[in-house]
């Protein structure tokens, strides 16, 4: 096992209410209250309409895979003992793409799998928001 120190995200600022939400276990995302746009990542002013308004608002946390990449080799020495994983872009049913990781993923998931988010905690102020394969009940 690794002493290396894990990279945390910034947890202040205009982000914070995204990052509280995670800890939380629910995926909310800033939408600009003037014209609807979301703001991913989050920020002062909308890049559409330049309104300053904005809202928070929960989403499914459902969506697919854009593209992805599976990671062999890191030269940040605390993700060392979790490789490969699979970090992949993923488009949300609501209309905005994120970037996270794939949680186990044993094969690589063809482009346009169905996940689903689940939280992964990894420290007191920092739970991550990451996917996984939905697996169909259809017959």
């Amino acid at each position: 096992m690794t002493d290396a120190i894990r990279p945390m995200p910034r947890v202040y600022g205009e982000a914070k209410p995204f990052w509280d939400s995670c800890r939380e276990q629910r995926l909310r995302l800033q939408r600009c209250a003037s014209c609807q746009t979301w703001r991913f990542p989050p920020g002062l002013v909308c890049r559409h309409c330049s309104s300053t308004e904005a809202e928070w608002i929960e989403v499914s946390g459902r969506g697919s895979i854009h593209s992805l990449t599976v990671v062999h080799r890191t030269p940040i020495t605390a993700f060392i003992e979790e490789l490969p994983y699979t970090l992949a872009l993923v488009d949300l049913d609501e209309g905005v793409r994120l970037m996270a990781r794939i949680s186990g993923a044993s094969v690589t998931p063809p482009i346009g799998t169905r996940v689903e988010v689940v939280f992964e905690h990894i420290h007191d102020d920092v739970t991550l928001p990451t996917f996984r394969e939905v697996i169909s009940n259809d017959g």
